[in-house]
This record gives C-alpha cells, structure tokens and sequence, in this order.
C-alpha cells in the first residue's frame, strides 16, 4: 500500500504529538496540584 509521504509524515507526526501530549500531561497534573497547594499553604 503506497501513500503519499505527505500523508504518512503528517499522520507520524500526529501520532508523535499525541504520545508526547499523554506523556507530558501528567506532569502538567502534577504541578497545577503543587502550584495549589503551595497557595493554599500560604493563604492557611
């Protein structure tokens, strides 16, 4: 099955940005909660 290379490079990084976004997230989780309880601490 050919593809056009366009297509498949564009699909790659479709599926690479995905992947990075479910890696990253997380971490992006992580600070949001610490950055809120660091305001909390002080506002208490």
């Amino acid at each position: 099955m050919a593809y056009p290379p366009s297509f498949t490079f564009r699909g790659v990084l479709k599926a690479q940005l995905i992947s990075f976004d479910y890696l990253i997230s997380p971490f992006i989780l992580l600070i949001k909660l610490t950055q809120q309880r660091i305001t909390i601490c002080f506002i208490t």
